[in-house]
């Protein structure tokens, strides 16, 4: 590993140490390879929340007060574009559940390595329950406003929707032209003998841009556990 890069097969390793983990974790993170080259392979994970407002207000992201549901474990519902989840209505203050319309988002996870940029990147799509994908501008307006503010200038370049380079169709992705830069600065992440899974690494830096939000517990065991 250099200057923040890593190799395939350091991307591999990295990734069995993070699977050994999330199953210790009890997580839903999975391996999936691509059905056409056995040799593709990517992380998964599906996220389904229910949120309080509608995704054209600015400024709302999947805090954690939003999330009434999580982790659904049976993902035919995005491979045939629809969702059979039940929404569960959600109170105001005063008890009253009238007028509130609760929004029922599906997130979609993939990280991908990237043979161009030599690192990990992060594939997503956010889901309606009609099936139906959330546009730039609708998912742009979902991340927290603490990143919003920051990468406001960077906004259409941090953020993009590309075609996904194992499945083929549009996916959302955090632009990797700033992964290596990045990940030189996380400490330690580059050090000979380092005990960090750069993965975990990555994701506890970028997830939470896009509403994923890595459990403190994988950082902790890769401490008694190191790749």
């Amino acid at each position: 590993m250099a200057a923040g890069l890593i190799s395939e097969d350091e991307f591999l390793r990295f990734t069995q140490h993070f699977l050994t983990l999330n199953a210790k974790n009890r997580d839903t993170w999975e391996l999936r390879e691509s059905i056409f080259n056995k040799k593709q392979v990517y992380l998964y994970k599906k996220v389904s929340v229910v949120v309080d407002k509608p995704c054209t207000d600015q400024g709302v992201g999947p805090t954690a007060d939003e999330i009434t549901s999580l982790e659904e474990e049976d993902s035919s519902c995005l491979e045939s574009g629809t969702d059979n989840s039940t929404l569960s209505p959600s109170s105001d203050p005063t008890g009253d559940t009238k007028g509130v319309a609760p929004v029922h988002l599906v997130y979609e996870y993939h990280v991908v390595y990237s043979q161009s940029y030599n690192v990990p990147v992060l594939y997503f799509n956010i889901y309606k329950a009609d099936g139906s994908l959330l546009n730039l501008e609708e998912v742009w307006s979902r991340v927290p406003d603490m990143y919003r503010d920051r990468l406001h200038l960077d906004r259409w370049t941090f953020l993009t929707q590309q075609e996904h380079p194992i499945l083929g169709r549009p996916y959302f992705q955090l632009h990797p032209c700033h992964t290596a830069d990045l990940m030189e600065q996380v400490a330690g992440i580059s050090s000979p003998g380092n005990n960090s899974n750069y993965i975990i690494a990555w994701l506890s830096a970028v997830g939470p841009v896009v509403g994923l939000d890595l459990p403190l517990t994988f950082a902790h065991m890769t401490l008694d556990e190191p790749p």
